[in-house]
């Protein structure tokens, strides 16, 4: 429950209530006050009326991105607004509105769709936080209680200066008993002061909020030397002046110090975010022939040290951390904490070494004496341009440490183009999705699964493939993450199962009896309460009994929001839904999420399965997961495999029911419907796939064919003239490359296999092929090695050894031939070649062969 330690809480939504932002509201304790505001002219109206009512900004950059930075920016310039807290929701990729939204202003920001506990842990932080920094003032009794000089807080609203706290110096000088008192008995303090002195001091109150400085004037009524300075905070939406008043002129040092105090964070005396922004742009600006580093710090999951170890270790933590940062800077720059564990440093960039601070950071961390392994992680943004405002540089910075991985080499990054290049292709993508989604740019496949002891396939998983007509398939591995983070998926995952549905429908309409097939459930699904009922009314819409639809879940749908899958699954299972467990063992604490989800069939992962064969340990825990699950009446499915020794040892085991590249590839729907037939379905299943063999003049192909579909995935015969490629061999190991059925094979331009090609490789890989093609124009038999990445069918990318040989037809035309087989081939592969060249050899014929990659020339070694 949100406590915001006033007694009214308001939250403005801006600008309207879709759907989307009436979820938020819906989702917010009921004590808060919820405001639908629609302009940015009238959202400033509203907020700028004095009120005690805390506020805080909700706005939402996902639909109103225009009106929602229009407001940022006229924020900025009203003092009276500008410090109340803003949230901005976006999608989880779209961190250029992100970048946008903080160098205007904004506090923070969440992505959309988010827990309700989340949520309102953000909000609560954030109020929080902004207490902290905000407000600190009016709990330094200690600081300001025994100064020699009169202390007093101040707001400024138009014609009225409200007290908010006083010391005993001023309660002293205007005879209060306390400061409460004096706060109440005086409601305008501008009364104090004669009406001739009144107009001006109001003047010079009003420019010091323009300009956000300090002014001086004199009391003769009390003979007092006054000043007052204006303070980055809000309190109530209104700017605060701190007032200090001396006797003695000389004592000017102490007035600076009480306005140095609000310059630094409570907990670690370093600056806070308002002030380190001021020094590092005094620092830059003043030494403009010097490189700056900014960097941002932060320790990974800092929130669990306060779980784990409580609040005050948690604080004696940072102030450890803070000292030695303190002291690595050391003059040389400025450092700052903005919240938790949240530190900024900029200092010369000649001076930083990232690997020695990364561990003396290491080292700090370790001091600590914690009985738990902490890392940290920190992002360096080099100032360029010292014109640049420092919230902007906070932010590249910032984005260079959010985009450390845990499993990263190094625990530090520096901002580049590249990372916002990457933000804006991955924006490019979602911005993508709605005119894919209506224009069924997205297709199912289905992978079979087989029960290899009734010698026969009983269900299947639906796939989802992107098909654009501008760039042919997008990888899943490009879309699905982005769509789980920004929320898409949940409408992906929809439209998946109601394609499902129109294909079930479509082959009981047939007269064909159709088999379950499972289709996947994103964990962020289940935030959707009402999932169950959308489930249901899609299935129930094509009149489909419930027991021919499956659904697939993960471990981390359990980890993420547990209450709600645990409801939502139940009500599916009433219903007669099956529940299946998709690549069980990946997740931290597979053996608890399976005691505490009542599924029906567990998945292993396709991990297991590749231990088998290498690991006697593997094996050994895949056999006692299986027992496991059949002791409790789960069924199980294994995934992933692909060689007969896979398939022999789950049957050993009584794992009966697989599914992998072994027995069937993803199919299309149409060859899918092939399969579903009746009496295909009585059909035992192959002991091999078949292999794809296709006519030739190519003499090498005919004379060593045999030899090298021993080992070779497929073979292509190049066309240099129409720059096209000509499938006339694909063994059945070829199904792990994305080409589809035979008929697809026949011919291709090179730009479709080079679209295959992961992007960091295409430039090696045409360069390679052009060299070799300009140097072997008359070398018959001469071949060149190399590797790449290329795009497999499943979304992945595979390393894959290539070879391009020089040949002849039975015309006599030069033919080049591009052979593929797996990287850990490639010493076979090379086998194969030297074998061929004998024989070239022991015919005397002329054979020889290049090793771009070894020799800068083609030789001729035969």
């Amino acid at each position: 429950m949100i406590d915001s330690s006033n007694n009214i809480l308001e939250v403005i939504l801006l600008f309207g209530e879709i759907p989307e932002n009436t979820t938020v509201a819906e989702n917010l304790p009921k004590q808060i006050m919820v405001t639908f505001l629609q302009s940015a002219e009238d959202s400033l109206k509203y907020l700028s009326k004095a009120t005690v009512i805390t506020r805080l900004v909700i706005l939402d950059l996902i639909h109103y991105k225009k009106q929602g930075l229009d407001f940022l920016r006229l924020r900025k310039d009203n003092s009276l607004v500008k410090d109340i807290p803003v949230l901005s929701m976006t999608l989880p990729n779209d961190l250029d509105s992100v970048i946008k939204a903080f160098e205007l202003g904004s506090s923070d920001y969440f992505t959309y769709p988010i827990s309700p506990e989340l949520l309102n842990t953000r909000i609560l932080e954030l109020l929080e936080n902004k207490k902290k920094q905000k407000e600190c003032f009016l709990l330094e009794e200690p600081n300001f209680g025994n100064s020699e000089n009169g202390v007093a807080f101040f707001t400024y609203t138009r014609h009225c200066l409200t007290p908010l706290y006083a010391n005993s110096k001023v309660l002293e000088q205007h005879q209060f008993p306390s400061s409460e008192e004096f706060c109440s008995g005086i409601p305008n303090a501008l009364d104090l002061f004669g009406a001739d002195i009144r107009p001006q001091l109001e003047s010079k109150i009003e420019k010091a909020i323009e300009t956000q400085g300090s002014f001086t004037f004199f009391m003769k009524a009390h003979s007092l030397q006054v000043q007052m300075s204006w303070l980055p905070y809000l309190y109530s939406g209104a700017p605060v002046f701190l007032l200090v008043s001396i006797n003695n002129y000389e004592q000017d040092a102490k007035q600076k110090e009480l306005v140095t105090m609000l310059e630094l964070d409570s907990l670690t005396g370093l600056y806070n975010r308002e002030a380190f922004y001021r020094k590092t742009e005094n620092l830059i600006k003043e030494n403009p022939e010097t490189t700056y580093l900014y960097i941002r710090w932060n320790v990974v999951r800092f929130k669990m040290i306060n779980d784990r170890f409580g609040n005050t270790k948690g604080n004696s933590v940072l102030r450890h951390l803070a000292k030695g940062f303190l002291n690595w800077v050391n003059q040389r720059g400025v450092c700052g904490r903005f919240y938790s564990d949240q530190f900024a440093i900029c200092m010369p960039k000649n001076e930083f070494d990232p690997e020695q601070f990364s561990r003396f950071s290491v080292e700090l961390l370790h001091e600590t004496c914690l009985t738990m392994n902490l890392q940290m992680s920190f992002g360096m943004y080099e100032i360029q341009d010292i014109s640049l405002p420092v919230e902007r540089m906070n932010d590249r910075a910032k984005l260079a440490m959010r985009s450390i991985k845990e499993n990263d080499t190094d625990p530090y990054c520096y901002y580049s183009e590249a990372m916002r290049n990457k933000v804006l292709s991955a924006q490019k993508i979602m911005d993508s999705f709605e005119n894919a989604l209506n224009t069924k740019q997205f297709i199912i496949y289905l992978q079979p699964i087989y029960n290899i002891h009734e010698n026969k396939f009983i269900s299947a998983e639906a796939l989802v493939r992107w098909i654009t007509p501008e760039n042919g398939m997008v990888a899943p591995l490009e879309f699905i993450p982005l769509f789980e983070e920004n929320g898409f998926i949940q409408k992906l995952d929809l439209y998946v199962l109601e394609q499902v549905c129109i294909l079930q429908r479509s082959l009981l309409t047939e007269g064909k009896k159709p088999i379950p097939i499972s289709s996947n459930l994103s964990r962020v699904d289940f935030f959707n309460p009402d999932l169950y009922k959308e489930i249901i009314a899609i299935v129930d819409t094509y009149e489909l009994p419930h027991s021919l639809i499956k659904l697939e879940i993960t471990e981390t749908a359990y980890m993420d929001n547990p209450k709600q899958l645990l409801q939502t699954i139940s009500v599916l299972q009433k219903h007669g839904f099956e529940i299946l467990m998709d690549d069980f063992g990946s997740g931290y604490s597979s053996l608890n999420t399976l005691q505490k989800v009542p599924i029906d069939i567990l998945k292993l992962d396709q991990l297991f399965t590749s231990e088998i064969g290498t690991s006697n340990k593997a094996e050994t825990i895949i056999q006692n997961i299986v027992n496991m699950a059949l002791g409790i009446n789960l069924q199980v499915v294994a995934e992933g495999i692909e060689t007969q020794e896979q398939a022999n040892f789950y049957r050993s085991i009584g794992c009966n029911t697989l599914q992998g590249y072994f027995f069937s590839k993803p199919i299309s729907e149409n060859d899918y419907r092939l399969l579903v037939d009746s009496d295909a379905i009585k059909q035992p299943i192959p002991k091999h796939l078949k292999s794809l063999t296709l006519p030739t003049s190519n003499l090498f192909f005919r004379r060593y064919g045999k030899l090298l579909q021993t080992v070779f995935l497929t073979i292509f015969e190049l066309n240099t003239s129409r720059d096209t490629f000509k499938t006339i061999y694909a063994n059945s190991s070829f199904t792990a490359l994305p080409f589809g059925t035979a008929g697809a094979l026949s011919e291709m331009e090179s730009k479709v296999i080079e679209k295959l090609i992961h992007a960091d490789d295409q430039k090696h890989y045409h360069e390679e092929t052009t060299l070799f093609l300009s140097k072997n124009k008359g070398k018959t038999g001469s071949y060149h090695t190399s590797e790449f990445r290329m795009l497999n069918c499943n979304g992945f990318y595979i390393s894959v050894f290539r070879i391009i040989v020089k040949t002849k037809n039975t015309n006599g035309e030069n033919l080049f031939l591009t052979l593929l087989a797996k990287k850990e081939d490639r010493k076979l592969a090379s086998a194969i070649m030297e074998s061929i060249k004998d024989l070239e050899d022991k015919k005397k014929k002329d054979f020889s062969y290049s090793m771009l990659h070894e020799e800068p020339e083609t030789q001729a070694l035969g």
